[in-house]
This record gives structure tokens, sequence and C-alpha cells, in this order.
């Protein structure tokens, strides 16, 4: 790790294994005007030609990304490159409002009924339309986390 710096990493997984496909050093958030979006969008447009002369489109792979820096205007950049499918981690004080009723998402996610498992998950889950003033309109995911046994 540099001193002062982040590492602002794109990291394929398959079946829980890891593998970089692209690390670049930027600087950490602070009171400095941060680039990591714009860092991001490079590094991906970078990503997307070096699979593509391989005739591979990774547009199709859905982006997880942390929700600290993630923003309206980042997904709209997303869009015009070409990925649709952007998953963010969300955390439990953002505001979404489902169906006219604004509420944070802990709050939801308490009041929501769960519908037990179905294709593709295996827990307790609820999907909704919803909006938020930082993402736009969006489809939430609430669901019921796992807790592994942890055996020494």
């Amino acid at each position: 790790m540099i001193r002062g710096q982040d590492l602002l990493g794109i990291v394929l997984t398959i079946n829980h294994l890891a593998f970089p496909l692209h690390l670049l050093f930027c600087p950490k958030q602070g009171r400095h005007h941060t680039r990591k979006a714009d860092l991001l969008i490079f590094m991906l447009k970078q990503l997307k030609a070096a699979f593509h002369r391989a005739g591979i489109d990774i547009t199709h792979i859905p982006l997880t990304l942390d929700s600290a820096y993630v923003s309206q205007e980042l997904r709209n950049r997303l869009h015009q490159v070409g990925f649709r499918k952007i998953i963010i981690a969300g955390k439990g004080n953002y505001v979404f409002t489902i169906d006219g009723q604004k509420w944070d998402a802990s709050t939801w996610k308490k009041v929501l009924m769960l519908e037990e498992p179905t294709w593709g998950i295996d827990v307790p889950s609820y999907r909704s339309w919803g909006y938020s003033p930082t993402f736009g309109s969006l489809i939430l995911f609430f669901f019921a986390k796992v807790r592994p046994e942890v055996f020494i």
C-alpha cells in the first residue's frame, strides 16, 4: 500500500474465487476532491476493450459496487459504457421511497414480509421498485442475512 492512497480494484469472482482484473492506486477520500468514479470508468473502458479483443462482452456481467461513491451520475455513466446490471451494496440508513412511503432501509427490512426462497436465492427475500434521491429509480432487494456457524 502506498501511504495516503487507496487501492481501487475490479475483481471477477467465480464460485467464491476472486480474480483481480485491474488494480489502481488512487487518492484517499477526505478533504480533497476524489476522482474514483472517473478512475472506475477509465478502468472499465480498458477492460471492456481488452475483453472485446478476445471476443468477450463483459457488459453482460453484473457490476457489484460499494455504495460509498455511487450516484445517479455514475449509474448514467456506467450505462453509457454499456453496463446495465449494477448491484449496489446499500446501508441501513439509506432512505428509499416505495409505493409513496419513505423510510430508511433498516425500517423497510423490518416492515416488509420477506418471501420464502425462490429461484436464484436460498434465503427469504423481497424485491420491489423504489426510488432514492442518490441512486434514482431502482429495484431494491432485501434478504435475510445468513449467519454462518464458525467452527474452530
